[in-house]
């Protein structure tokens, strides 16, 4: 009986339930930054939404989506060494051409308002 209490137990767990733990970690590694640039790009959206500007927040949303995001998510995924973390970078990604376009949305209306006044 003292010969079992002192072995050490070894407790293995199968090679794909590693895999399936490390899954998740891989494509978060990619996706993190989006907890930081969705906060910049709804204070956008909001300040627009609050100034009238509905129609740009719609057009805007659907580019990003439709035109960024998606696409963006397929070509890194169909690449030949394709990895979670590659796939799971296309939502900032995606959210960081938003956030440009909002600049520049932005920047043009200024100017604009500049024209009318001056």
């Amino acid at each position: 009986m003292r010969r079992i209490l002192e072995k050490p137990l070894k407790f293995e767990l199968p090679r794909f339930v590693w895999t399936v733990q490390k899954a998740p970690l891989a494509y978060l590694k990619g996706f993190s930054l989006e907890t930081i640039v969705t906060a910049v790009m709804f204070s956008m959206v909001g300040y627009f939404n609050g100034h009238g500007q509905t129609l740009w927040v719609m057009i805007q949303g659907l580019v990003q989506t439709l035109l960024v995001r998606l696409p963006l998510a397929y070509i890194m995924s169909i690449q030949p060494d394709a990895s979670l973390t590659q796939i799971g970078f296309a939502a900032p990604a995606a959210t960081i051409c938003g956030i440009v376009l909002n600049v520049l949305f932005y920047a043009r209306q200024r100017r604009r308002e500049n024209c009318r006044l001056g």
